[in-house]
């Protein structure tokens, strides 16, 4: 069982939220980013004159590049001290969609759109050029593996592992494109709109009223029946499934829930 440990009440909707480190990084809707330790302290706070659309967190480093819905403006946030670089949005793939596929390399970032394919943005010029597998071999394998057919691509977790769901085998597959690996985590209550995420051995997956933890494929821990308020993500924060974050919302009011779950 888990209890609570902290909790932290934010009077607007959080859209984007995630673990870095021991830390926790969020979206605060219309107000800006948001650091938080284990503890649900507020470490720093940004404002945000745009509303991002997607983020890509450098692997084993300390900032956050930013797409925004602003077409003409990319974001560089550091997560040590809060600072936020806008940056340029080259023109030339100014209506891109992008996905949440992208892989960081030194002070480059590919990214993938259908509408542009491969580009590649450096942050020192601001100057972005379309590109191709050749340029980022191991991003063409996390794309393809990403779009995949016989799979529905649920999440990139950087820098190389990719989460699909099989439908036919009704199972979630974890596959590392640098050692090719797989892991499979056996689930038939799959919805498109459920929201996985891995820290070490630990798999959880998340909707709106239900909670599953496994650790490789058994699972350990099923939460199902939220009556007062609405799940929108579960982040494992460490690799003992000890402590887990989950962040929840009103079905009424524009507030949101942080709060730090312990193991008993």
């Amino acid at each position: 069982m888990y209890k609570p440990a902290a909790e932290l009440l934010l009077h607007e909707s959080v859209s984007l939220f995630d673990r870095f480190g021991d830390d926790l990084i969020l979206y605060r809707d219309q107000y800006g980013f948001t650091k938080c330790d284990a503890d649900l302290r507020i470490r720093w706070e940004t404002a945000c004159a745009y509303v991002p659309f997607t983020w890509y967190f450098e692997p084993e480093g300390h900032r956050v590049f930013i797409v925004f819905n602003e077409t003409s403006t990319f974001g560089l946030l550091d997560l040590e001290d809060g600072r936020l670089q806008y940056m340029k949005r080259p023109a030339l793939f100014s209506d891109a969609w992008f996905s949440n596929l992208y892989y960081w390399q030194g002070e480059e970032i590919f990214m993938y759109s259908a509408e542009t394919d491969v580009v590649r943005y450096c942050f020192e010029t601001e100057q972005g050029t379309f590109s191709d597998y050749a340029e980022a071999p191991l991003f063409g394998r996390l794309i393809e593996r990403g779009y995949d057919p016989e799979f529905a691509f649920e999440r990139l977790i950087a820098p190389a592992t990719i989460i699909s769901y099989d439908m036919i085998q009704t199972r979630y597959v974890i596959w590392d494109a640098m050692t090719e690996a797989e892991n499979v985590i056996p689930f038939s209550e799959y919805e498109e709109y459920l929201l996985v995420d891995r820290h070490q051995n630990l798999f959880s997956i998340t909707d709106a009223t239900r909670f599953y933890l496994y650790e490789e494929d058994k699972l350990k821990f099923k939460f199902d029946g939220c009556q007062s308020s609405v799940l929108l993500k579960t982040v494992l924060l460490d690799g003992a499934a000890q402590r887990l974050a989950i962040v929840s919302t009103s079905s009424n009011f524009g507030t949101t829930w942080l709060q730090i779950f312990q193991k008993t």
